[in-house]
């Protein structure tokens, strides 16, 4: 499963992505203040259901950045704590 997370300079927030084989599954958008309508429908509008099409997002201003897998955060966190005791 990966992970992304989409901003842009015109939100306060972010909507979180999640795709399983290349497929859209989860979607979780947290923003400071609501959306309208048209917000809402234009973003819903431009997020893609295959993973391979992301990058057809930042046509509408949105970046894009993928988020470590859950072993990847492990590993590093336990890098940070044995640089931390050495």
């Amino acid at each position: 499963m990966n992970t992304y997370t989409l901003t842009s300079e015109k939100m306060t927030g972010c909507v979180e992505l999640q795709y399983d084989k290349g497929l859209l599954n989860v979607i979780k958008i947290d923003f400071k203040s609501e959306l309208n309508s048209v917000q809402f429908d234009t973003l819903m509008g431009a997020i893609p259901q295959f993973e391979s099409n992301l990058t057809l997002l930042a046509g509408i201003g949105l970046v894009v950045t993928q988020e470590p897998a859950a072993n990847q955060k492990i590993a590093l966190f336990c890098r940070f704590m044995s640089s931390m005791s050495a």
